[in-house]
């Protein structure tokens, strides 16, 4: 089963669990973005967006136990559009 919250408002790519708490992160609450249209608001490659990203979310307690609310590789619903690599 794909775990499909909502999809990006630019390009609507699916947005998973973990991207949804990433945009809770950044303080975006109405809009979540897909990996690509994150990065590209923040002038950023993806994979150094989602590496600096990341390290404030397993900084806190809040996000990780979030973060960590889709089990499955299997869950990811864009794992070919995504830092999957990363992400699991």
């Amino acid at each position: 089963m794909k775990s499909i919250l909502s999809y990006c408002p630019k390009c609507s790519a699916p947005i998973c669990q973990r991207l949804y708490t990433l945009n809770l992160a950044l303080g975006e609450e109405d809009n979540h973005l897909c990996i690509n249209c994150l990065a590209a608001l923040y002038n950023k490659d993806k994979n150094d967006f989602f590496e600096e990203t990341f390290h404030y979310i397993a900084s806190r307690e809040c996000f990780l136990k979030a973060w960590h609310k889709l089990h499955l590789k299997e869950e990811c619903p864009n794992s070919s559009n995504c830092i999957f690599e990363k992400c699991f």
